[in-house]
């Protein structure tokens, strides 16, 4: 008999969030995202962060709750570009921290800026947040792709195409792409293969 443990890993979500706004803001939100590693669950986190009420217990929240700020976790690095802004980057677990963003800026008046992908779950965005506000613009990854390092999309194509036993008639389909695309991508199939 066998005792089989399987853990679950959550799909990372990558996240580039830049935080602009009065130096002084600024210090306190980077003091308040310095104590991350202090906190057993993200929702915990972001109450701490928004100045919320602290429950007694975090441990037996609803699968709502775990992702009432966007994800369960965020692991991210931050850096200090001026005094005027603050950079986090990092992975968060399935999708963005979006909410927290916006609360943030309801908050603490600053703006936030941002950009996610997770090419697992096939999506990539931009988001921005001001006074409370979220404006998120969702799309596949390989539009993300595009759109954030259109070369490297398109031989990242070409490579899924020559190596993954893919068709090429699957390329017309990629509404995306110009039809100047669709063709170089065509032509260059056909010298890897």
């Amino acid at each position: 008999m066998f005792n089989l443990k399987i853990k679950i890993m959550a799909n990372n979500c990558w996240n580039y969030v830049t935080i602009s706004g009065d130096k002084n803001v600024l210090d306190e939100i980077q003091k308040k995202f310095s104590k991350y590693d202090d906190f057993n669950y993200f929702t915990e986190f972001g109450d701490y962060v928004l100045n919320k009420k602290m429950l007694d217990d975090y441990s037996n929240l609803t699968h709502e709750e775990w992702y009432m700020y966007g994800t369960k976790w965020w692991e991210f690095d931050v850096e200090r570009s001026d005094d005027n802004t603050l950079i986090y980057s990092g992975d968060s677990a399935w999708s963005p921290p979006l909410e927290l963003m916006r609360a943030i800026t309801d908050v603490y008046h600053v703006s936030i800026n941002g950009e996610y992908s997770e090419s697992g779950c096939d999506f990539g965005g931009f988001f921005s947040c001001e006074d409370g506000n979220l404006s998120d613009e969702t799309m596949t990854y390989r539009e993300y792709q595009l759109e954030t390092d259109r070369d490297w999309a398109i031989n990242d194509i070409i490579d899924e195409f020559a190596y993954c036993d893919m068709e090429i008639e699957e390329l017309d389909s990629y509404d995306y792409l110009t039809d100047e695309e669709k063709e170089y991508i065509k032509e260059q199939i056909k010298t890897k293969l």
